[in-house]
């Protein structure tokens, strides 16, 4: 498959693993979420912050997700220096994604 394709497809995730598939895209709804909420001029910078931390993956907020920079199941393997010891927010959420799915 990989020597036909330079990279991996959602499609391609889905039939590899579906678990990790399915996660990638409830981070990336998440992320379609934020954005919206941050083009409501509506909103205050304190009720923006609010709506930005309740944003939630079945219930678990972004951080509490327990992710940081680093490979999932590869500790030792960060997605950028010191990634270890940058923990997943709301606000570098997209940056995670962007990093993460470089190596797919």
């Amino acid at each position: 498959m990989l020597r036909h394709e330079t990279s991996i497809s959602s499609h391609d995730l889905m039939n590899i693993d579906p678990g990790v598939a399915k996660s990638i895209q409830h981070l990336e709804d998440i992320i379609r979420q934020k954005k919206r909420l941050e083009q409501d001029r509506s909103q205050t910078r304190e009720t923006l912050q609010q709506a930005l931390e309740s944003l939630n993956m079945n219930g678990c907020s972004v951080e509490d997700l327990g992710l940081d920079f680093t490979l999932p199941g590869f500790p030792n393997i960060e997605l950028k220096k010191g990634g270890k010891d940058v923990p997943v927010t709301i606000y570098n959420l997209e940056e995670y994604l962007r990093v993460k799915q470089c190596l797919l």
